[in-house]
């Protein structure tokens, strides 16, 4: 036995495309359209973090790549004595900005490419 629609079930299954699950009452299309609202959301989020994320690691890269420049400058123009820089200085500059290089890049690898929400199940419980 078919049951009868309502004139509220015909305005929900009009809004549908072809092709896609027709709810059968109002409390799933209203699951539906909760459902669907929240992956947009999700997909928003994703996408936000995802353009952050390039810009702060740009930025890192950057600065990375400024220390590094920066420490091979000071050795260089220390080993042509256009600079007198003492030995001691120079064997505690090295390994302080090799380690703060890969502190950041730690940082980066840790923070910058995990993933902020491992599954959207887990927000959908």
């Amino acid at each position: 036995m078919e049951e009868k629609k309502s004139s509220v079930d015909y305005e929900i299954v009009g809004e549908l495309e072809a092709g896609y699950w027709e709810p059968k009452s109002f409390p799933e299309y209203i699951e539906l359209r909760r459902l669907s609202a929240l992956i947009e959301a999700w997909k928003e989020q994703q996408s936000q973090e995802r353009k952050l994320r390039k810009v702060i690691g740009y930025w890192l890269f950057i600065l990375i790549t400024f220390q590094i420049v920066a420490i091979f400058s000071i050795v260089f123009l220390d080993g042509f004595e256009i600079i007198n820089v003492d030995a001691t200085v120079v064997k505690i500059i090295i390994p302080g900005a090799l380690a703060e290089v890969f502190g950041m890049g730690y940082l980066v690898v840790k923070y910058l490419f995990s993933p902020s929400v491992k599954d959207i199940y887990d927000i959908l419980k």
